[in-house]
């Protein structure tokens, strides 16, 4: 296990919202346009940094400050006919990179926890692989492990 990528992790100041009867609405567009007349625009106090359209029905609206987002939050609530909801909490993600191919994930996390077992504690059971790539012809692959803040600031002292 050669190196290791550390992503910074930063609070979401973003909402997911919908209609609570989808049989109204044939897009996400529609959608949006129901927010905006139902809630507010942006000269009403509430910065808004992106409005993105998903292919559910639903629009993600991305603010420029918690404070925005509880605003935000209070206006939606407010309707009756809109629903919305926070994203999930992403954790902390690193990439172990040039790991030998013969190696099998349970080995690989085994192993990251059993050189790591000092500081991480509770979090080894919340560590898990989301993803594995390597390159083409060669015998070695990277790791995505998902782990919690604790061990991605230890990793982050060593280095």
């Amino acid at each position: 296990m050669n190196g290791l990528t550390i992503f910074p992790l930063s609070l979401p100041t973003e909402i997911f919202v919908k209609l609570k009867d989808l049989d109204q609405v044939r897009d996400s567009q529609e959608v949006k346009d129901a927010v905006i007349s139902q809630v507010g625009s942006v000269a009403e106090g509430i910065r808004v940094r992106n409005v993105r359209k998903l292919k559910d029905k639903q629009i993600l609206i991305e603010t420029e400050s918690e404070k925005d987002l509880d605003i935000l939050k209070g206006r939606v609530t407010a309707v009756d006919n809109l629903d919305c909801w926070s994203p999930g909490v992403v954790l902390p993600k690193l990439i172990i990179n040039d790991v030998s191919s013969k190696l099998k994930e349970e080995e690989v996390l085994s192993k990251f926890i059993a050189k790591n077992l000092d500081f991480m504690g509770d979090a080894a059971q919340n560590t898990r692989i989301v993803q594995k790539t390597s390159p083409r012809g060669k015998d070695y692959v990277h790791y995505v492990l998902q782990v919690t803040g604790r061990v991605r600031d230890a990793q982050k002292r060593l280095q």
